[in-house]
């Protein structure tokens, strides 16, 4: 995702140049141009990088279910039918003439295209915490483990399909705005699952890790997460510090009751005594 998110940062900066730099042509006559091999190496860019999106979120769907195929075949379908109508898409854009916009050419194309997005992102998401609900809603000692993966889960599919849904509305009321959010969309996909690796690692740290009962006779104690202490947790990470989550945590004190026992002797138990047999002939 990475490596697909550069070079269309990269691409978008040359177009921005070409186009308002005072030498060359304008916006007009630059920008407009559909069939730019820059703007279409642009979309491309663009339509890879939602599909690794997708293909991340099928494959999380994949692992959770157990890693069956069946669970993941609607969300295949969707996805491979998003394919389609992106390379129709890219397909117009090579064939278009002077005097059209993406509002005229490959409209209900690219409509449809971000409506299957959207409805493979949304479907796994659900699928995926509903799973991690009813494979823990019986077991009360999970809790706080299920609803901060649930919170993972749903955040990062929120902002990843808000993202959409943000390109979707301002493509429909035929904003220029559309353009910009495209630029957003491609580097925002790969952020959202950094975000996700983030929330994971400091919600490892959150709470005290169990010792065995005959190292340290207590329960662990949940500690409360608060922004200063997750800020410092993640800037001591990316620092190369210690991991916050194998860290030594302060303990409650512990009460200890130490019983006694006392054994009562007297002086004369010691002395073994020595009985005569009144019978016995003491020249035996």
């Amino acid at each position: 995702m990475l490596l697909n998110a550069t070079p269309h940062i990269i691409i978008s900066f040359i177009r921005a140049f070409r186009g308002l730099v005072p030498s060359q042509p304008g916006p007009d006559n630059d920008l407009a141009n559909l069939s730019d091999p820059l703007f279409i190496a642009k979309n491309i860019f663009f339509i890879v990088q939602t599909l690794f999106g997708d293909g991340v979120n099928i494959w999380r769907f994949y692992v959770i279910y157990g890693r069956k195929v069946w669970p993941i075949s609607v969300p295949l379908i969707i996805m491979s039918a998003g394919i389609v109508s992106g390379c129709v898409v890219i397909r117009n854009f090579a064939v278009a003439s002077e005097g059209l916009d993406v509002f005229n050419i490959a409209s209900r194309w690219i409509k449809v295209y971000d409506v299957l997005m959207i409805s493979t992102n949304v479907y796994c998401t659900a699928a995926i915490a509903w799973k991690i609900y009813r494979s823990t809603r019986y077991r009360r000692s999970n809790l706080g483990g299920t609803h901060h993966a649930l919170i993972v889960i749903t955040e990062t599919g929120v902002l990843y399909t808000s993202s959409l849904v943000i390109f979707l509305i301002t493509y429909l009321s035929g904003s220029n705005g559309q353009y910009v959010t495209l630029d957003l969309v491609t580097p925002f996909v790969p952020c959202i699952f950094c975000l996700m690796i983030l929330q994971i690692q400091l919600g490892r740290s959150s709470f005290v890790p169990s010792y065995p009962a005959s190292t340290f006779p207590m329960t662990p104690v949940s500690v409360p997460e608060t922004p200063e202490s997750a800020w410092m947790k993640m800037c001591r990470m990316l620092k190369g510090g210690p991991d916050p989550s194998t860290a030594i945590s302060p303990r409650r004190p512990v009460q200890i009751q130490i019983s006694t026992t006392e054994e009562a002797h007297n002086s004369g138990d010691d002395i073994p005594k020595i009985t005569m047999d009144p019978m016995v002939n003491d020249d035996q």
